[in-house]
């Protein structure tokens, strides 16, 4: 369990950092802004990809078809998206739904990055396309069905 408990599905990879990845947490402990650009965070699960992994190599951007299994880019993804929405990294161009950098979901979250009450909670769910569920236990039940379909 460990790194996939409580995520939708599997994530694929391994669990080394990039040399991407490891320059934005280097970047971070040494800068007060960082921004990053370059990297694909939209998933992209065929061959018929019309993105590059490596912008200099042309080897298609798709978890089976990588260069390095033991990297993690779907988990790295996830990082930087939540970096982003909390103002930690800002990336560019901005990731789908999150909005600005430092935005907290529209003000949804509180400074240290939690929900500020269960009704920001849904909402912030909805606004992410993850539900449209109106309570969390009605949230939660809709997650575990749509769990078991993808199984």
């Amino acid at each position: 369990k460990g790194l996939h408990a409580g995520m939708p599905r599997t994530i694929r990879g391994g669990n080394t950092a990039s040399s991407g990845f490891l320059a934005i947490y280097l970047a971070l402990q040494f800068c007060e802004r960082v921004h990053v650009y370059g990297f694909s965070l939209e998933e992209c699960r065929s061959a018929g990809c019309s993105r590059d992994y490596h912008y200099f190599k042309g080897i298609a951007d798709s978890p089976w078809l990588r260069a390095h299994p033991s990297h993690s880019f779907e988990l790295e993804g996830m990082a930087l998206k939540a970096m982003h929405v909390l103002g930690i990294a800002c990336l560019f161009p901005n990731p789908s739904l999150t909005g600005v950098c430092g935005g907290r979901m529209g003000g949804l979250l509180d400074k240290d990055g939690n929900w500020k009450t269960r009704q920001d909670l849904v909402v912030g769910l909805r606004h992410l396309g993850l539900s449209t569920a109106g309570t969390i236990r009605e949230t939660v039940n809709e997650f575990k069905k749509q769990h078991a379909k993808e199984r």
